[in-house]
Formats: C-alpha cells, structure tokens, sequence
C-alpha cells in the first residue's frame, strides 16, 4: 500500500469524526435550576412602585375633577412622577411602556401646573392692551412685562406643555419695548407738530431745531429699541432730509424771489436787468447746491435754466440783429440781389460766431442758422450762377403757381449743392442715382437757403399733371425703359412732354413729397425707371420704399414755391 493511500483511508476519516465531535459539544446544553440568579428578575417591592404610580395618578384625576387648580392634585402628580421614575430605576432591564408612562405623566403635569400661569398671562396681556388703548403707557408696560414673565415661566419649567411658546415669548418682549418707547415716540411726533407750524409761519430755522431733536428721539428708538416697531431706519431718514430742506427753505425762496422779479424785467422788455437777476438767482442756486447737496431744492437742472435765461436775455438784442439780417438774407437771395446778399452773409457769420462764443446757452442760439450761414457763406461766390443755372431750368406745373425743374437732377447739380455724388453710374449729365429720399430733402432745403424760396420734393398730384395724358402718346419716344440698350441715360436724352418736362417717365423714378415720413412711414417713388418695360412705365407706377432707401432706379426733381 502506498503512502498516499494510507493517508486517504486512515488519517482523513479521524479528522472528520473529530470535527464533528467538537460541534456537539459546542451545542444547547441542559438548564441548571438550582443555581438560577433571581436578582435579574423584578421582585414583588418593586411592582409595588409601578402600583403605588398607578394609585396616585388615580387619585390625581379625581382630585382634578373636582378643582383643577387644587394644590393637593398637582401633589398627588407629583409623586406619582416621583413612583415611575423609582419603579423604572429599579427594574434590572429596560422597560419600553415604563417609560412612556413616565413621559406620559410628566407631559401631563407640565400642562396643569402651566395652566395658571397661562391664564394669568393671558389676563395681564389683555389688562395691558385696554390701557394702552386708555393711553396709560406706564401701567400697561407693567402689566406686559407681568405677561411676558409668566409665559418665560412656563418656558423654562414646563417645556413639555402645550402654552410652551417661544413666539409669543418673542411678541410680549417687542410689546414691552413697545410700551417702553412709545413715550418716546410721542414726543417725537410732538416736535413734528409743531416745526409743521412753525414752517407754515416761515420761521425755517427754528422748525429745523425742532425736526433735530426728533431726528435725536428717532436715532435713540433705532439703537435702544431695536425690536420695537418705532424703530424705524425710514422715518430716520425721511427726517434728516426735512431738517436740511427747512435749513435750505429760506434760500430757496429768496432764489424764487429773484427769478420772478428778472422774469418780469424779461417781460417788460429789460432784457439786461433781467440778466443780471437770472445772475444773481443763479449764485445763490449755486451756494444751496453747495451747502445743502440733498436739499429737494438742490438742483443742477435749475442751475443750467437759469444760465440758459441769463444769456438768453443778454443775447436779446444779438439776437435780433441776427434775425432782421437773416431776413434780408433771404429777401436779397429771392429778389437775385446776391452781390448785396453775400456782403451780409459775411457779417452775419460773424455775429453768429460771436453768438456761439459769448451765449452758447442762449435759447436765440440757432444750430440750424449757423447750419445755412455757413453754408451759404461757402458757396457765396457761386450763388449768382446757381440762381441762374436754376431758374433757367424751371418750368410752371400746368394750373399751379409753383415751377418745377423740367429735368431730374443732374449729378452736376447734385454734387454742386450737396459736395459729394452718390451715383454708380458716373456721367455730368446723367441724374443722379442711389440718393435716398432723406438725401433729396436735404438737398431741397439747401437750395430753399440759395433761392430765399421753399424748395422741395413734388407732390403726386403735381407729377401727374405734369405727365398728362398718355392715351395716344408712344411711349418710347418719351421714356427710357428697358428698350434701350443704353440703361440709364443722360437727362434731355428723349423728347419732352408736352409741358415740356423731361423724363417725367422712365430713366428713374422720382422721390415724392411725403408729410407721412416723420412717423416712420414709407415714401412713394413715381414714373418708372429704365429697368421696366414701356407697358409698365406707361401704367405710371407708384412704388414705395424706405426713406433711407439708396437705389441706382431712383432720383428725384424738386419744385419752387414762387
């Protein structure tokens, strides 16, 4: 026999039969009665506590029935209390009902002996509100503190009772502070009182006393009194800032005073007495702002009107000068005296210069003005032949009194007034192109300031009755439209209407008058363009586009009011 089959058939069987010899005796052994330690099992004095806890609690009730506030119950409570808590002390193991009867009882307990003082509480709280409303300050402020200490009772010594109440611990403490602080508040309101009276006698100064010994009462709420709701960071505030305007009042109406008196200086026409009252004004304006930043009355807004009424009185007779000259201006330019026009546009630009030096603010300060001034100040030497190229080319609307210019503006013409030629395709002679309706009026109002005349876009109406009728007019011969090769073509380049106008139709079409613009609204564009066919542009089409519209289809003509 092999060693190996030795160890299989001897050794391995001993080792289980030992294995489980072990389990069996590692198992459940017999119980041994005689040698049992009694100890751990509660013994027959012990139950007598939980008894006797019973005994008293019984008692308890009966007792409370008949008096719930009958001392002798609360004793009897007590000491039932007292029984459980001994009973539970000497059981050997934890007793999960003992316990919960132990809570039970002293919840219980808690809530009686809290009732008086819950009561008495409640009584002093309504005791303290009727003379609060009685407005005896002092004793209601006794009574609440007498409230409040009651419900800090309970708090304290019986936490498991329902009146247990930290909120209303909270709102009987701000009612002390209330009660104490109202007295305060009082006075406060007194000085209030009485500035409002002394400040509707204009006695300011001393109203302002009076609001600073009530901003000083205010300041001693907000600090000492905190939890009161008389403290007040708001009403603090809104004070501080009545005491600088009553300091500021009398300031501020002795600038009222001068700015009526130099308005009615203005009005009867002294117009340099009245500057110097708008001056005065406004250095007395300057020092309140200065001295008195958050005074109602501290104004910059003041301070730049009153130097706007002050140049404005002081430019008066500037002004007037300007005006009369601007007149002749534009009486010389209408009547075509432009030798004797261009001798004032050179005086007036130099009163305008001195107008924007000395009285920036003034409201006679005209941008518009200095705009046309020095415009025409620029072309001065050319108004002559201006003029003259454009009332060469002016034509009357049939049963109108206004002329229009018989052909569209030329890129020559454009550029001369405006300086600059916005066209694509390049040509003297060729109406001008990619100009947006803005651009025209501008434009117009250039040429009303060379002409001493209202210059502006045509209206409808007077577009079509300078076309006509077209019943039996070829329209080729008229208009230069997608049958010519040539695209856009110079002015003139066709036969005139019989009103004479050219290109009334075709080429491009023309900006019209629009009163609508101003809103936002599209303006309307007439006549057809050289990208339409001859049916199209015989139609007369109306088309609309934006204002600022810039188009290679679209110029424009312009008409002269006479």
């Amino acid at each position: 026999m092999t060693v190996q089959k030795f160890i299989f058939f001897l050794i391995i069987p001993a080792g289980l039969v030992g294995f489980f010899l072990s389990i069996i005796m590692m198992g459940p052994k017999s119980i041994d009665y005689e040698n049992i330690d009694y100890k751990s099992v509660p013994h027959e004095a012990v139950n007598l506590l939980a008894e006797k806890s019973v005994e008293l609690e019984g008692d308890f009730e009966t007792l409370h029935a008949i008096n719930p506030l009958s001392e002798e119950a609360h004793e009897r409570l007590f000491e039932a209390i007292v029984f459980q808590k001994e009973y539970i002390a000497a059981l050997p193991y934890y007793n999960k009902n003992a316990e919960e009867r132990l809570l039970r009882l002293e919840a219980r307990h808690d809530q009686v002996v809290s009732e008086a003082y819950y009561k008495i509480s409640l009584a002093k709280e309504r005791a303290s509100n009727e003379l609060y409303q009685q407005e005896a300050y002092k004793k209601a402020q006794v009574l609440a503190s007498e409230a409040m200490e009651n419900q800090l009772i309970i708090n304290e010594q019986f936490p498991l009772s329902s009146h247990n109440d930290l909120n209303r611990l909270a709102q009987l403490k701000r009612q002390v502070k209330y009660l104490e602080a109202y007295p305060i508040f009082e006075r406060l309101t007194g000085f209030v009182s009485q500035a409002d009276s002394l400040a509707q006698s204009e006695q300011w100064e001393e109203a302002a006393d009076l609001i600073q010994e009530a901003i000083d009462l205010q300041s001693v709420l907000n600090s000492d009194y905190r939890t009161s709701k008389l403290a007040d960071s708001t009403r603090l505030f809104n004070l501080k800032k009545r005491y600088v305007d009553l300091l500021s009042e009398r300031t501020y109406r002795k600038g009222l005073k001068l700015i009526d008196q130099a308005d009615q200086l203005s009005a009867g026409g002294e117009y340099l007495k009245a500057a110097a009252g708008y001056n005065k004004a406004l250095e007395v304006q300057r020092a309140l702002n200065k001295n008195f930043p958050t005074s109602q009355y501290a104004s910059e807004d003041v301070v730049r009107n009153l130097v706007r009424k002050s140049q404005t009185s002081e430019s008066y007779f500037l002004a007037e000068n300007i005006s009369a000259m601007n007149f002749a201006i534009d009486s010389d330019l209408k009547n075509r005296n432009t030798s004797v026009a261009k001798e004032k546009i050179i005086r007036i630009t130099n009163l305008i210069l001195r107008m924007k030096e000395a009285f920036p603010k003034s409201s006679y300060y005209d941008d518009n003005l200095e705009l046309k001034i020095n415009f025409l100040n620029f072309i001065r030497n050319d108004l002559d032949l201006i003029q003259s190229r454009i009332y060469d080319l002016l034509l009357p609307i049939p049963e109108e009194d206004f002329k229009m210019l018989k052909t569209e503006v030329t890129q020559a013409l454009y550029a001369t007034i405006m300086g600059v030629n916005p066209s694509r395709k390049i040509g003297e002679l060729m109406p001008v192109e990619s100009v947006s309706w803005v651009d025209a009026n501008e434009f117009c109002q250039r040429l009303s300031w060379i002409l001493g005349r209202t210059v502006r876009l045509p209206k409808e109406y007077e577009l079509r009755q300078a076309i006509g009728r077209l019943k039996y007019l070829k329209i080729e011969e008229y208009a230069i439209s997608t049958s010519d090769e040539s695209g856009l073509s110079e002015v003139a380049s066709k036969e005139p209407l019989a009103s004479g106008y050219y290109d009334l139709l075709g080429n491009v079409s023309e900006w019209l008058y629009s009163e609508g613009a101003v809103l936002g609204e599209n303006v309307n564009h007439i006549g057809g363009h050289f990208a339409d066919n001859n049916r199209i542009i015989f139609s007369v089409p109306l088309r609309d586009a934006n204002k600022n519209e810039r188009s290679r289809l679209i110029g424009f003509r312009f008409v002269v009011e006479l």
